[in-house]
């Protein structure tokens, strides 16, 4: 998994697949600026997001026709479901689609690329 801002995507030919993440605010921060405040009220590790997007699974890897070690996640801001004013999604109990976080809060759209490396 490799953190990415979209208009620096070294390759987006490569990018195969994607998927469409409610992001809590830990992860927004980390994703577009490469770290998280420390008064952080969850002790928010970036661990969680690696842990969650680290590696390609041989499932999914065979399903666009090549080895896990052929792809990797990459994780930018922003995304098709994001609403018109750039703004967050809103506040949900939903756990982090990012790190998996089960606290609740306000939400924003990230986005994981599926990249041919």
């Amino acid at each position: 998994m490799r953190i990415t801002h979209p208009l620096i995507l070294d390759t987006p030919s490569r990018v195969v697949d994607h998927a469409n993440l409610d992001g809590c605010s830990d992860c927004l921060m980390f994703i577009a600026n490469g770290e998280v405040p420390d008064d952080n009220p969850d002790n928010w590790d970036p661990a969680r997001i690696d842990s969650e997007w680290g590696e390609v699974s041989e499932r999914t890897a065979k399903f666009h026709g090549a080895s896990p070690n052929q792809l990797r996640w990459d994780i930018v801001c922003g995304g098709e479901h994001e609403n018109e004013f750039g703004e967050g999604l809103g506040f949900s109990w939903s756990s982090c689609d990012c790190c998996g976080s089960t606290l609740g809060g306000n939400r924003y759209a990230l986005t994981a690329l599926l990249v041919r490396v």
